[in-house]
Parts: structure tokens; C-alpha cells; sequence
């Protein structure tokens, strides 16, 4: 390991965003972590992060005993309200009550930024704090010159190597509320070089027993609008894809979450869920943030399950917030109609959607391609009637 301690950098768009099945914090980077990090001109040549993107070899660690891996949650899950909008990362879950693991570079890299969160306001893990890392795995142009990196984030680490640790003096902190928590997040700009199966850390499940890896690869886009999604979430890929065949086949088999697999492809999920045109995706209101997500929602296919879909309500009058899910009907009819099949021409539908084993009916109408128009209305079932009862509210995309 050969590290590099950089002065105070900008805590870049540390975002209100926060990971793991029980919610976490993570920054949103998209605005380049690494920005002004000089590398120093040395390190491990093997784990130099300005290797070309195509010469880059394939990693061939786990980051943590594979054996203690109980399942990895596939991107877009919906946890709200922290979670409202699909997740840009995927979760590999263990057992907090056995012992410690050691966190392990999966590759060659060069970690470039650090954030110590602790959680001031929480309802399971108060006082709790943990560290999260950016790392550069490699860099390349595209367009005839322009720069781009594939970018990794590594969340929920209880403690990391002195290297990498946070230096109170030179760090910049933020305090912000993610979700139903108020976390403090204060972040240090770091150079340091590790090779594929260098020991980073430790993790020990007492902020979240689920570790999260997010992978950003400025070379591709999926296509999310650019108006409204940061550059993060608009070059999300999958980080398994990253790993050696044999090891890739292996932890794509762990692809699931509680007890059931992901069979469908993609199936390491995606955090791409609207369809123009159509009820499905993303709604935001009009006036807060991308990263305000407890105040938006989401009518989205479930992350393992995607025949299963799911209203992900942040804030909706008289609604709790929660995932509230069904299966779509084949009918045709306007009940428990697939989010993708609701046109604006339609004069609405109603939805008889489950949490914690009650049915919650919602009404919804799109209006136009940009605007939804929806109510929660309580327990219940749609009947033979059902109709706007003037508690419905209007969000945007």
C-alpha cells in the first residue's frame, strides 16, 4: 500500500443519500471525489488508477470472505424513505453476530476519498458511526479525448486501515437529514494505491450488517435523463461485472434477498426504471432535490422479483411512508394495471397494493408524459367504484 494524505478537499456533492437495506449513508460523488488529489507520481504500478479502462485487470477477491456472504441484493431495491428512488448499489449481506470479517480490496486500485458518518438522529443505530471510501479503478478518454474513470464506493466499513483513516484537521463535515436520520459526514481527500487482496478494514455489521458497493463508469450511460439525474446515477453498472469469470459466476449465484433468487435478467438489477410515455418510473416533487428522496416516490418492479411491482412512497398525504406491492393484473382492465400500460389517455387506475400483509388502495392518473396525479386512500380495496377523493397530489419528471 502506498498512500498519499492530500489537504482539505471539497466534501464533493456529499448527497442526502443513505444505503443498505436499513439505510445508510453514502455520498453521492458525482462530482469527482478525487478532484485535485495528485497522485505524487509513484505507488504501486500495479494498482496505478491511470491504467487504461480496457488493460485493467479483472478482480479476483471477494471483499470479504465468500463464505460469509448470505445474499447480494441487486441494484434498484426500494427502501423508503431513505431509498425512495431505486438504489445505485448493490448490498452483500452477512451475519453481524459472528465475528468480525476483514474488508479486502477486490482489484487494484486507488482510493480517493474517505467519509467518517456518524449517525446523530436514528431509530436502530444512534450514535453509531462508519466509514465509506471512493476509489478510481481506471481511467480512459472517450469522444475523441474527453476523461472518464470507472469509479467505485465501498460503504458501511466499520473501521479502515491508518492510511485511510480520517484526519480530523484537514477534513470537511457535513450534517444532514437522509431519510427518517441526521448523520454527519465529514470526508478527506486521500491518494493511496492498493493491489487485489490488500486488507483495508474491518466490518462488523453494528451500523448495518449489510456492505455496499456502488460501480460508476463514466464510459457508458443508460440512458436516465441528464435534467434530472446526476452524472452517478446515469452511469450506474453492476460491480460483480467487474470480477474474473469463475468468481463472477459464483457471486451472481448469491443474487437474491430474503430466501428468494433474482432469475430475470438483468440479473443484477438496474437502477433505470421509467418508460417514457407510461405511469412507470420516478416521480419527483416539484420543488425539492433529486437527493430529497423522502419527499418524492417511485412506481417501480421489485429488484428481485421485477413481475412484482411496488409503490415507494417517501411522502404521500395520508399514505405512511413504505413499499407497498402487488402483482399486476392481465385483464386489461384499469385495476392493478401494470405501471408500464398507464397512458395519459386513460382516465385512471386504481390499486390494491400490500404492506405488511394489508391492502392500501391508491388512485393514480397521468396526466401528461411529465405529470402524475395520485392518492393514497387508505386500507382498502378498489370495489366496483373507486375515484379521486380530493386528497391527491401532483408530482413531476
Amino acid at each position: 500500500m502506498t498512500a498519499r494524505r492530500c489537504g482539505a478537499l471539497f466534501l464533493a456533492a456529499l448527497a442526502c443519500r443513505t444505503t443498505g437495506p436499513e439505510a445508510s449513508n453514502s455520498s453521492d460523488a458525482s462530482g469527482s471525489v478525487d478532484a485535485g488529489v495528485n497522485d505524487g507520481g509513484g505507488g504501486n504500478s500495479s494498482a496505478s488508477a491511470n491504467i487504461d479502462c480496457d488493460a485493467a485487470a479483472p478482480f479476483t477477491h471477494p471483499p470479504f470472505d465468500a463464505g460469509r456472504i448470505q445474499n447480494i441484493s441487486p441494484l434498484g431495491n426500494l427502501n423508503p424513505p431513505a431509498h425512495t428512488l431505486p438504489t445505485d448499489h448493490i448490498y452483500l449481506c452477512f451475519d453481524k453476530n459472528l465475528p468480525p470479517l476483514d474488508f479486502i480490496a477486490p482489484g487494484a486500485m486507488k482510493v480517493t476519498w474517505t467519509t467518517l458518518t456518524e449517525y446523530i438522529v436514528s431509530p436502530f443505530r444512534q450514535g453509531l458511526k462508519d466509514y465509506a471510501l471512493s476509489a478510481t479503478y481506471c481511467a480512459t478518454t472517450i469522444d475523441g479525448g474527453t476523461p472518464a474513470e470507472a469509479r467505485l464506493s465501498f460503504s458501511h466499513v466499520s473501521s479502515v486501515v491508518a492510511a485511510l483513516d480520517i484526519d480530523g484537521g484537514t477534513a470537511t463535515c457535513t450534517t444532514y437529514t437522509a431519510g427518517d436520520e441526521t448523520v454527519r459526514a465529514c470526508g478527506v481527500g486521500v491518494s493511496v494505491f492498493v493491489d487485489a487482496g490488500e486488507r483495508l478494514g474491518t466490518l462488523t455489521g453494528a451500523a448495518s450488517s449489510c456492505f455496499d458497493v456502488g460501480l460508476y463508469d463514466g464510459r457508458t450511460q443508460n440512458g436516465l435523463d441528464p435534467a434530472r439525474y446526476p452524472a452517478q446515477a446515469r452511469s450506474t453498472a453492476c460491480p460483480l461485472d467487474l470480477y474474473e469469470p469463475t468468481l463472477r459466476t459464483s457471486l451472481y449465484a448469491l443474487l437474491g434477498s430474503g430466501g428468494q433468487l433474482r432469475t430475470i435478467e438483468p440479473r443484477c438489477g438496474s437502477n433505470v426504471v421509467d418508460v417514457a410515455g407510461t405511469a412507470q418510473g420516478n416521480w419527483f416533487r416539484p420543488d425539492a432535490g433529486f437527493y430529497d428522496e423522502r419527499s418524492h416516490i417511485s412506481l417501480s418492479p421489485n429488484n428481485v422479483d421485477p413481475t412484482r411491482l411496488t409503490f415507494s412512497i417517501g411522502t404521500l398525504a395520508g399514505t405512511a411512508s413504505g413499499s407497498y406491492m402487488f402483482t399486476p393484473t392481465t385483464d386489461g382492465g384499469a385495476i392493478n394495471r401494470a405501471f408500464n400500460l398507464v397512458a395519459p389517455s386513460d382516465a385512471g387506475s386504481c390499486y390494491e397494493a400490500s404492506s405488511g400483509g394489508q391492502a392500501t388502495r391508491f388512485v393514480l392518473q397521468l396526466l401528461s408524459t411529465t405529470s402524475l396525479k395520485i392518492e393514497g386512500q387508505g386500507i382498502g380495496t378498489c370495489g366496483a367504484s373507486w375515484a379521486f377523493d380530493g386528497g391527491a397530489e401532483t408530482f413531476e419528471r
